[in-house]
C-alpha cells in the first residue's frame, strides 16, 4: 500500500514540475511575436540575445515570430531564434 501511495505522489508531483515554454533570441536584432490562444492574440517583442519565459498559460497556443516562423507550444518547450529562423523542441 505504501508503494502505491508513493507512486501516486510521484505522478502528482511530476505534473507540478511542468515548466513554461521559453523563447531565446540568439540573433543581434529584435523580433516581434504573437501568441494566438483560442480567440485571443497577445503581441510582444524579444530583444537581441535575450531569453523570455512565455508562461504556462501559453501551452497549446501558437507562437508566431515575425520573419522567423511559427510553432505550437507545449510544456517545457524551448524555442530558439537563430539566423532569422524559429526552431522549437
Amino acid at each position: 500500500m505504501k508503494r502505491i501511495l508513493f507512486a501516486a505522489a510521484l505522478l502528482a508531483g511530476g505534473a507540478a514540475l511542468a515548466f513554461s515554454p521559453e523563447l531565446r533570441n540568439e540573433d543581434s536584432k529584435s523580433y516581434e511575436y504573437e501568441l494566438e490562444c483560442g480567440g485571443s492574440t497577445t503581441h510582444s517583442s524579444i530583444g537581441s540575445n535575450t531569453t523570455t519565459s512565455l508562461g504556462l498559460s501559453s501551452v497549446g497556443c501558437k507562437l508566431k515570430v515575425k520573419g522567423a516562423g511559427s510553432a505550437k507550444l507545449a510544456e517545457d518547450m524551448k524555442c530558439r531564434i537563430k539566423d532569422s529562423m524559429l526552431e522549437c523542441d
